[in-house]
């Protein structure tokens, strides 16, 4: 039942709560995971951004959470894909699970993303940290102070109880491999995983990435999954020291 005072909010308290359960897109069961910090914004409105989340079809795990996935419908026959960061992700998904020797080629990524990335029988699952599409770390749109008054103040009460539930997920499936983007929030990444004593790689020299391993799952800690800080030389490098690792526990 809707209250006289949410009558002139944007959004309910339930829709509240449905916009930040959304975790993310595609199979929890999938052997190859991705997490980053939070979904960009892109040119959307924030009140747009949120009522697509409320829009989005929904599968429910056994545990009632809720995972969204990419339709086909989103992507045109033969159309060219713009965002870096699944392209990146698809050319991940390309190298470590399919072996092919031409992941650097973009039209099979876009291929990649067009039919596979983020579906809800596919190979990878594309999760956030935190759940609120944002255009900029320091940006905190209006629309948004109707749940919380500040970023500081989101931040420290979703990420607690994110990290908690990622930590759970990851227990729960036991994917292959989780790439997480973004070195700001490696900190946090951490947290999600049994990472204390690991042995780790560290993969570079200008663009730093970390590989290492928990609980029978390989972690890699990486820069944001976007050329200028993480070029093709560097996604590479990282990729053939996770297939080292999967080629050691193997043999081992």
């Amino acid at each position: 039942m809707t209250t006289e005072s949410e009558t002139s909010r944007l959004f309910s308290s339930e829709q509240w709560d449905r916009i930040l359960g959304h975790l993310g897109f595609g199979n929890p069961d999938a052997p190859l995971w991705f997490i980053g910090m939070e979904e960009g914004l892109g040119s959307r409105p924030p009140e747009v951004a949120l009522r697509n989340i409320l829009a989005l079809q929904e599968r429910l795990d056994a545990d009632g959470l809720r995972f969204s996935f990419f339709e086909d419908s989103w992507f045109p026959a033969k159309s060219k894909i713009a965002t870096q960061t699944w392209k990146i992700m698809a050319k991940y998904a390309r190298m470590l699970l399919h072996r092919a020797p031409d992941w650097q080629d973009s039209s099979s990524a876009d291929s990649y993303i067009r039919d596979s990335l983020g579906r809800p029988d596919g190979e990878t699952l594309l999760l956030e940290l935190l759940p609120l599409p944002a255009p900029h770390m320091a940006d905190w749109p209006d629309a948004y102070t109707e749940r919380f008054q500040n970023r500081e103040d989101y931040g420290q009460f979703m990420r607690s109880k994110r990290i908690e539930i990622l930590r759970d997920l990851v227990e729960k499936y036991r994917p292959t491999i989780v790439m997480c983007y973004g070195r700001s929030y490696w900190q946090y990444y951490r947290q999600i995983f049994a990472l204390e004593g690991a042995p780790e790689d560290t993969v570079g020299q200008r663009t730093k990435a970390i590989v290492t391993q928990g609980e029978g799952t390989i972690v890699a800690l990486t820069p944001f999954f976007g050329y200028r800080y993480f070029p093709q030389m560097a996604i590479g490098e990282v990729g053939a020291k996770i297939l080292a690792r999967q080629a050691s526990a193997i043999g081992a």
